[in-house]
């Protein structure tokens, strides 16, 4: 009986498993169009309402948060506190593999294009202290990491000057909102309307204005080959250098 019990019970843990998995996998391919891996889920010590997940979608892990019914989904970042402290070592130590998996070392073709494409086709934020230190960013509106690197643009503005090259590879709207903020880039003069620009578009859950769903994609997706062909794989992509 007690045998039958313990059988009972791991086919019940299996099964929510299961379906937590499932529910996470069809909200990101409804939000995104993506088909995704889930690499790991984690379960919190000092909550039982969120969950800690890492997927994967073609050569990109991608670290998020989601609620324990995979109804709801967030971006993890390096920026995580819980009363736990377990908790925020596992969260820590997931995040930094993940990063450490997916960001490759700038190679030779990475540091050419960089250094090839022309500064129009980067959103340039330029620093207000002395320095001759470029960021390059390379990020995609529909990543939760590169949402994050957006939010947190400022602190990078401290000490250097900042290029982000918007790309689109996680979504067929990526590409369109890529493409957009190029389009409007032209609206924005100063750093600070630049930046709530970017934080507006790179957001969880902003949609595309109808206005721009016929945009011409072309020299995105021309960015896009030219950024795969260097060997970055993953977003976002960051590169440091002195001018």
């Amino acid at each position: 009986m007690k045998s039958a019990l313990k059988i009972a019970i791991l086919f019940v843990i299996n099964l929510n498993a299961s379906s937590f998995e499932e529910q996470l996998q069809k909200l990101i391919k409804e939000k995104t169009s993506q088909d995704v891996k889930v690499l790991k889920v984690e379960n919190l010590k000092a909550t039982k309402d969120v969950k800690f997940v890492l997927v994967q979608t073609e050569q990109l892990q991608v670290p998020l948060f989601a609620s324990s019914d995979g109804g709801v989904i967030f971006g993890a970042s390096n920026v995580f506190f819980s009363k736990n402290d377990d908790d925020v070592i596992e969260v820590s130590n997931s995040i930094k593999q993940a990063q450490n998996a997916t960001q490759k070392p700038a190679t030779e073709k990475i540091i050419s294009l960089f250094s090839e494409l022309k500064t129009s086709e980067f959103i340039v934020l330029n620093s207000q202290a002395k320095t001759n230190k470029i960021t390059y960013i390379v990020a995609d509106p529909n990543c939760p990491s590169c949402q994050h690197e957006m939010r947190d643009i400022k602190n990078r503005l401290k000490d250097s000057h900042v290029y982000v090259l918007p790309v689109g590879f996680l979504g067929a709207d990526s590409v369109l909102k890529a493409a957009m903020v190029k389009v409007r880039e032209a609206e924005f003069k100063t750093n600070e309307e630049k930046i709530l620009f970017l934080q507006e578009v790179y957001k969880s859950g902003y949609k595309l204005p109808s206005k721009y769903q016929n945009l011409d994609v072309s020299s995105v997706m021309s960015i896009n080959h030219k950024v795969t062909q260097s060997g970055i794989t993953s977003v976002p992509y960051i590169y440091e250098k002195l001018k």
